[in-house]
């Protein structure tokens, strides 16, 4: 809004300056024509970069705050101006998932013209999210399927049943409000050549996903290996 502000107020004392000085507006429109076809053609990427900047404001697909990925570009967006949009990024090439990496990444406003944004943050502050595990077709399915429901459950407890139900609010207002959502955290199995692959589904919040993964993983793991009658590893893979 600030920038908004300056900007709109630039406009107005250009035109008053000039409303003073000029007596051939039409002259001064021509001149102007030439000259502004002339920038046009030799600032293509900052105008475009502005007008960038104008669909940010009017569309908001994004706003300082939210944590979105462009392009292949991840992070927190810190500052919005007129030519860029400032995030520190998170995941990349440094580190994995939801870990920031320190460093302070630049991307033009053109980006948002041309890249599918993907914001994480601003309508529902929480993100699906998975864990996978392979297993041999010896297991005990049906206990391996409960183990993990009943460990995500008590570790996320009724927060993730508040959270869906918000989720559901917010979709009975679009066209997509049939989706199948459970409440609970889920668990899909999956077949493969050699082994089964069994997926635990959660709702976490985008900037806890690392935490939450490793916690239920460890959790998960040491209640497999206290049964290993019941929850058998294929062979060659390790526990």
């Amino acid at each position: 809004m600030k920038r908004v502000t300056i900007l709109g107020i630039l406009l107005l004392t250009l035109f008053a300056i000039l409303s003073v000085v000029v007596e051939n507006w039409f002259a001064l429109a021509m001149s102007l024509g030439l000259i502004g076809f002339g920038l046009t053609y030799s600032l293509q990427q900052v105008i475009i970069n502005f007008f960038g900047w104008i669909t940010i404001m009017i569309a908001k697909p994004y706003l300082a705050g939210d944590r979105i990925m462009i392009g292949n570009v991840k992070g927190d967006v810190v500052d919005i101006s007129y030519m860029s949009t400032e995030m520190w990024e998170f995941g990349g090439e440094l580190v994995a998932e939801d870990r920031p990496s320190g460093r302070l990444v630049t991307v033009p406003n053109s980006m948002v013209l041309t890249y599918p944004i993907y914001n994480y943050t601003k309508t529902f502050p929480y993100v699906w999210s998975e864990i996978s595990f392979a297993l041999a077709y010896e297991s005990d399915l049906r206990f391996v399927r409960e183990t993990m429901t009943k460990i995500a459950y008590e570790y996320l407890g009724e927060e993730m049943e508040k959270r869906v139900k918000e989720y559901r609010e917010i979709l009975s207002q679009t066209p997509v409000d049939k989706l199948d959502i459970s409440e609970k955290p889920s668990v899909r199995i999956v077949p493969k050549d050699s082994w089964v692959e069994v997926r635990l589904r959660f709702l976490v919040s985008p900037r806890e996903i690392g935490t939450v993964k490793t916690d239920l993983t460890v959790r998960i793991l040491e209640a497999f290996n206290s049964d290993p009658e019941r929850v058998k590893f294929p062979v060659g893979r390790a526990r």
